[in-house]
């Protein structure tokens, strides 16, 4: 069997800058960028990376990952780069407890270990909370704190203080021999919190899993290990994926010494179910834990409780009341569509093409599938010896029946109970696929192919039964656009609750801009990051007042 690897406060201007970006001689240490510092439980944030130069023209995968002050994972997300840069967003599931969390980024294997995993912080209030007066923060001294420096990019607007639904100018003054290459503008609603925290940076630690060598790129690696339900791994088990997808994925691995198996799914995006089955000759029980190969933070982090302002408390309390708000004036913005895309070469099922392709719904109802199979579908026998249920498939180049059973799916996965098809009635079916050839595939040599179709997809028939896993999995994020990229003025009467008013990036100097407040009241900071031609990390940040 193969080893499947083919199975990432007003009026005052700061210029700040940033090292480890600074040197062209540093390649290992990414920028990460996140549209707010803060957040209520429920909402979007949108983050971007920025890899080195050396990752120009490999559209890698980037991980982005929500982590609990302990360095406990929470949710991750995929995405593939392009041109050395990376977006995609984090949902906030809406039962997180409020408290300081961290967003990292990181490639898997650290791209054989060319880049260092970065680390961001995030304020999260639960939106159900009532009374925040504390909250725990990392202590500053529990991590390697990031040293800035300054730079000479100013901003400049027209005021330091604005009303609500009030329009900002914003114009740069940039030196003449000051060239920049890329860069992020950001205009936000920052926490009053936020001001007072440190950089973080953190050390990480990579699992042994995926192998060394191994870059995520152009799809999505899925790891798991299995044990017995004693909890002991199985090494040399084989272990089977199948995607119900239209042209029935499927996959097969054998475990690694430490029990691991992986499958590497090419140009899988969105998020479906996957089946997994363990087969080992015997009878025993497994069970299957998910592996999602994340680099673990090293080192204990010290937290302590601090207690808030008057002044924090009001922001926070003001923060939620807008979340309700829009919540109830824009539910679009808070529903996810259920997608899923992945490109299979020519569109045909991994078996190749049917044979023969029946449609039972062309010809009269039919009780069960004996009746289907002898009324319709040529070259498939099926008998009922001492109650089981044995099917046959012709080989039609040898001119007989295969002495062994058809590789038989349903929906694209494999099943090995040939009493899960007996009750199918003819109403129940979209299609049956017939292969009646030999096939081969990787190391399978499979006698012919049964595939039914059922018009309803839920898989109910695969109850729980032993050995199959089945997992809703979050493969490559699908590209979109922050909904506040097309500025659109509130209906009357309505509430503009915008956290976010500007958030892209350019390439070069970047041109003069404007944009419209929202009705919420606070301190707004407008940002320019990003790094020189010759790879000078710069940050210079604006305050004004909303009142």
């Amino acid at each position: 069997m193969k080893k499947c690897l083919k199975i990432l406060f007003h009026g005052w201007l700061v210029f700040i800058g940033f090292a480890t970006f600074a040197s062209p001689s540093d390649v290992k240490t990414p920028l990460l960028f996140a549209d707010r510092g803060f957040c209520v439980s429920g909402d979007s944030v949108w983050v971007m990376l920025k890899l080195p130069a050396n990752f120009e023209n490999e559209d890698v995968v980037a991980r982005f990952q929500i982590e609990a002050i302990d360095g406990g994972i929470i949710d991750e997300v995929a995405v593939e780069s392009s041109g050395s840069w990376a977006r995609g967003f984090i949902i906030i599931p809406d039962s997180l407890s409020t408290g300081q969390y961290f967003i990292t980024a990181f490639l898997l294997n650290g791209a054989d270990n060319q880049i260092k995993p970065v680390t961001k912080s995030l304020l999260v209030y639960n939106r159900f909370d009532e009374d925040i007066a504390q909250i725990n923060l990392a202590k500053s001294n529990s991590a390697e704190i990031v040293d800035n420096k300054l730079t000479e990019v100013q901003i400049k607007t027209d005021s330091e203080a604005y009303k609500t639904r009030e329009r900002v100018n914003i114009r740069f003054g940039i030196p003449a021999n000051f060239n920049i290459s890329e860069a992020v503008i950001r205009a936000t609603i920052t926490d009053p919190l936020e001001k007072e925290l440190p950089g973080y940076r953190f050390s990480y630690q990579f699992p042994s899993a995926p192998a060394p060598g191994f870059v995520e790129k152009g799809g999505y690696l899925v790891s798991g290990r299995v044990t017995g339900i004693n909890g002991v791994v199985q090494p040399g088990v084989l272990v089977v994926v199948s995607l119900t997808t239209p042209e029935s994925y499927f996959d097969y691995c054998v475990t690694d010494s430490a029990g691991i198996f992986h499958f590497f799914m090419k140009n899988a995006f969105g998020a479906t179910d996957a089946v997994f089955q363990v087969f080992s000759g015997s009878d025993r029980k497994f069970e299957i834990h998910p592996e999602n190969c994340a680099p673990e933070r090293t080192g204990l982090v010290n937290t302590e409780p601090v207690v808030l302002t008057s002044e924090q408390i009001s922001f926070i309390k003001n923060a939620l009341n807008s979340s309700f708000a829009s919540r109830i004036f824009n539910p679009a913005n808070l529903v996810q569509n259920e997608f899923f895309s992945m490109e299979i070469a020519d569109s045909i099922p991994f078996y190749g093409p049917p044979t023969v392709r029946v449609r039972p719904e062309e010809f009269i109802d039919l009780p069960d599938f004996r009746e289907i199979s002898r009324e319709l579908l040529p070259g498939f026998q099926y008998r009922v010896r001492n109650e089981n249920h044995v099917f046959r498939m012709l080989n039609r180049t040898r001119g007989e029946f295969f002495k062994e059973e058809p590789l038989r799916l349903i929906n694209g996965i494999p099943v090995f109970n040939n009493q899960l098809f007996t009750t199918l009635k003819s109403t129940e079916i979209s299609h049956v696929d017939l292969v009646l050839y030999e096939r081969v595939y990787g190391d399978l040599i499979i006698n012919g192919v049964l595939e039914v179709s059922l018009k309803d997809k839920s898989n109910a028939w695969l109850g729980n039964r032993p050995n199959l896993f089945r997992r809703n999995i979050n493969f490559l994020q699908p590209y979109k656009n922050p909904g506040y990229l097309s500025e659109t003025p509130a209906k009357p009467g309505e509430p503009d609750t915008r956290q976010v008013f500007v958030w892209k990036k350019v390439a070069g100097t970047p041109e003069d801009f404007s944009f419209e407040l929202s009705d919420r009241k606070g301190v707004v900071e407008i940002s320019v990051e990003g790094f020189t031609r010759d790879n000078r990390y710069f940050k210079s940040v604006k305050i004004i007042e909303v009142k």
